[in-house]
């Protein structure tokens, strides 16, 4: 699996320029901090709009990305590295694209006809709607019941790390949402799924371990807590829907084509016994408190060794 030595010429793409540049920073320090041990050519290349970083890859045995957000997690990033012939860490442009439409990617998954694995009720609304919006007008398709009642989730169509997220209640959480909106054209409107919030991770099509975020001090997992706020991090090893995670985590991965390191979040509702999609994310932050290198050692990873498996 590992045909690199401690000569390979490593680079890691890191920075960027979306709204998530500050964690793609963490994400890509880390990485380093990590590696530079264990190879003696290895480089942080931050991704700038002169495509200057370009030039500082073309050596390169291996890159990996950790940009987050906006042309580094989009595919746009990934169209590049496949024209350099670049080996590197992440999902093709193909799927990195589906992946960051959370829309798109939910209609693929709906399609792919995984049994225990159900979906909040949603629709998709043009931003610029929002501040004509009248939240008794709200009507999802598809409702999985009879059409549910605030409060909604509103969240970008692409993005992550929480960015843009908010939940609404009435009309007035619904114009200071769209006072603020800068977080692209689309916005997706979405039933809000009481339950605990479970994330599990799979590398190189092996389930990794799962994880319960408790974050029980505030409304959802914003970008405070994942970020700046400490956090529960629940090891899911004993938990009943451990098994039932794993197969479809595993699922997901295959049915979308995944390569390297994928996170995939979900809502469990231990009332229905029901697992609700929230959103795959293929380039997960790597920061020393992100949610992937604690999952990868409670479960006896260590963070070298999940860097490792993705040099494929």
């Amino acid at each position: 699996m590992h045909q690199y030595n401690q000569q390979s010429r490593i680079a890691i793409l890191y920075g960027g320029f979306s709204h998530e540049r500050d964690i793609s920073l963490r994400s890509g320090q880390n990485a380093y901090d990590i590696l530079r041990a264990h190879f003696e050519n290895i480089e942080l290349v931050d991704v700038t709009h002169d495509l200057a970083w370009c030039e500082r890859i073309l050596d390169a045995d291996f890159v990996f990305n950790m940009l987050h957000g906006d042309y580094g997690e989009d595919g746009r990033v990934q169209s590049v590295l496949d024209m350099l012939s670049k080996k590197h860490n992440t999902s093709g442009a193909t799927t990195s694209a589906l992946c960051f439409d959370k829309h798109l990617c939910t209609a693929v998954l709906k399609a792919g006809g995984i049994k225990s694995l159900h979906f909040p009720s949603d629709i998709v609304v043009n931003a610029d709607d929002l501040s004509s919006l009248n939240i008794s007008d709200i009507r999802f398709s598809h409702a999985s019941h009879n059409n549910p009642k605030p409060p909604y989730i509103i969240k970008p169509s692409n993005s992550g790390s929480s960015l843009g997220v908010y939940i609404i209640n009435d009309n007035k959480d619904i114009e200071k949402c769209a006072r603020e909106w800068q977080f692209g054209k689309y916005a997706i409107i979405q039933e809000l799924i009481h339950g605990i919030e479970v994330t599990g991770t799979v590398i190189a099509n092996k389930f990794i371990g799962a994880m319960h975020i408790d974050y029980s001090s505030c409304d959802f997992f914003d970008y405070d807590q994942k970020y700046t706020k400490p956090y529960n991090k629940i090891n899911l090893k004993n938990h009943k829907i451990y098994a039932r995670l794993e197969d479809v985590c595993l699922a997901i991965y295959d049915i979308l084509n995944c390569k390297g390191m994928v996170r995939i979040d979900f809502i469990y509702n231990e009332e229905r016994d029901m697992l609700y999609f929230l959103e795959v994310n293929t380039q997960p932050g790597f920061s020393s408190k992100s949610i992937v290198p604690v999952v990868a050692e409670q479960n006896g990873y260590s963070a070298l060794e999940i860097l490792r498996m993705q040099m494929v």
